[in-house]
């Protein structure tokens, strides 16, 4: 009997421990990219369960298609593409010139990328048929992306890596590039879960009504404010310095060096910021002139404003989205190979007028550069001038990033290589020195002076509240006015 009962119990203790652990199990954290090209091109991040996690628009038009609608996040993958459809064809994205459906899934995890790959392409032709529309899904790769991908090799001949890349990691690089928060460069170097994760991470903090014209008035905006709090703030370590100075006869540079690092890091973030805007070849407005030879090619000479964005430009981004829906929408066979070597052609002439413009504003931006290092130079000077000369070398030393970063802007300059993502790299070397920089202010004054001048400098802040009233009307007014640009295209198609 005791027998009996002791078996009953480890039975019970067995079952109940495999219940436990079944339980516990950790989900399945696999995440894919689902990518739609109707034109409207819309990235949905989904999980392992096939849910949206989140949702962006690659595009104007995608901005207009998703204005206004319920959020998709939480929704069934299949259910959120059926809607994306049925939008696509009732404001007339899908119609009879335009009946292809391009679709990519992208995931470290093969299982689930073929799952997703099922049922999106189920999901487009259902959303169709609800219209009484029927549709052609293929996974063919946009004759645009294809373009920037094999340019991107092209350009990098002597890089093993980039030359394995394949074209579907390529397109993940990419779209995570445009959002301004990586570089391309530093993207393609991340793996697929990297970038699928960093991709939902920086989606979720996409607006839906961000149209470029919004994020520019609102990269102004924070950069006039940030500028004006820099020059209260940021000298607070030095004046404290310079009322103590006998207490710290040899460390009293350090408050001056903080102060340049910080006035350096603020000035690099806030241009790079416009240069990531201003540098995309691919929305650069172009001249009319050059854009009538490539209508010709299209066969639309006549009928230019095809080939314009929602802004009335043209721009590579809106001829291009043109040539996807023509050549997607083409046969295949010897016509559609002659078209799509006329078309490169065109379009090999657009790209080196984009690039002439964009490095015309870049340029622009050299002499701001050059400003935000005198001002360093500036502060730098006045501290020599009262420096002891057994102090100089030290003082020299804690400020050897800074003239490194000098000597690569011009080395920059020289080269033909200054952009965005060089200002960005020169704005982390001076956000890490300030760091170090402050950490040894830190360690040199106590925690007592120490939180004084943090008091100092949340008083000086306070006393901006006009200044970010000012700054969040701003934004407040680009957003009103992004949403209405939004809303006036949406109805404007409902009613075509």
């Amino acid at each position: 009997m005791k027998k009996r009962i002791l078996a009953s119990i480890c039975a019970l203790i067995i079952a109940l421990t495999c219940a436990v652990f079944t339980g516990c199990q950790t989900p399945d954290q696999s995440r894919a990219v689902v990518n739609v090209d109707v034109n409207p091109s819309i990235q949905f991040v989904v999980d392992a369960q096939n849910k949206v996690v989140s949702v962006n628009a690659l595009n104007e038009d995608a901005q207009v298609l998703l204005y206004g609608e319920a959020s998709f996040e939480g929704k069934d993958i299949e259910q959120a593409i059926e809607t994306i459809t049925s939008l696509a064809v009732e404001y007339g994205y899908l119609d009879e010139q335009n009946k292809v459906v391009q679709t990519s899934v992208s995931s470290d995890n093969e299982d689930l990328k073929n799952k997703l790959t099922t049922k999106v392409n189920a999901s487009v032709t259902a959303g169709a048929q609800k219209l009484g529309f029927s549709v052609t899904v293929d996974d063919e790769v946009a004759y645009s992306l294809m373009r920037k991908y094999e340019d991107y090799k092209l350009e990098h001949l002597d890089d093993e890596q980039i030359q394995a890349l394949t074209v579907e990691k390529f397109r993940l690089a990419l779209n995570l590039s445009q959002s301004g928060k990586v570089s391309l460069d530093v993207a393609v170097k991340m793996d697929e879960k990297q970038l699928i994760d960093k991709i939902s991470e920086v989606d979720k903090k996409v607006k839906n009504f961000a149209t470029k014209a919004y994020e520019k008035a609102k990269a102004l905006a924070q950069n006039a404010y940030d500028e004006a709090v820099g020059v209260l703030v940021d000298n607070v370590y030095n004046e404290y310095y310079l009322t103590h100075l006998l207490a710290h006869p040899t460390t009293f540079y350090y408050g001056s060096a903080y102060q340049s690092y910080k006035l350096a890091s603020r000035g690099f973030g806030a241009v790079a910021k416009v240069m990531t805007i201003a540098e995309n070849i691919y929305v650069c407005p172009l001249d009319s002139a050059v854009v009538e030879n490539a209508a010709q090619s299209f066969g639309i000479a006549d009928q230019l404003d095809q080939l314009k964005d929602n802004d009335g430009n043209y721009t590579l981004e809106s001829i291009c989205a043109y040539a996807d829906k023509v050549i997607k929408n083409s046969e295949e066979g010897v016509e559609l190979e002659q078209l799509k070597t006329q078309i490169d052609a065109q379009i090999n002439t657009l790209v080196n007028e984009a690039k002439d413009e964009v490095a015309e504003l870049l340029a622009q931006y050299e002499p701001q550069i050059r400003e935000i290092i005198s001002k360093v130079n500036d502060v730098v000077k006045s501290v020599e001038n009262v420096m002891p000369a057994t102090l100089k070398a030290s003082f020299e030393e804690s400020m050897s990033t800074f003239n490194e970063v000098v000597t690569e802007f011009e080395e920059a300059i020289e080269s033909g290589t200054f952009n965005s993502a060089k200002v960005y790299e020169f704005q982390a070397k001076m956000v890490d020195k300030a760091n170090k920089m402050l950490a040894l202010i830190k360690a040199d004054i106590g925690d007592e002076a120490f939180n004084e001048c943090q008091n100092v400098i949340s008083s000086r802040q306070q006393s901006l509240d006009q200044l970010k009233t000012t700054m969040e009307n701003a934004i407040a007014q680009a957003e009103e006015q992004a949403k209405n640009f939004l809303s006036s295209l949406k109805e404007s198609r409902k009613e075509n």
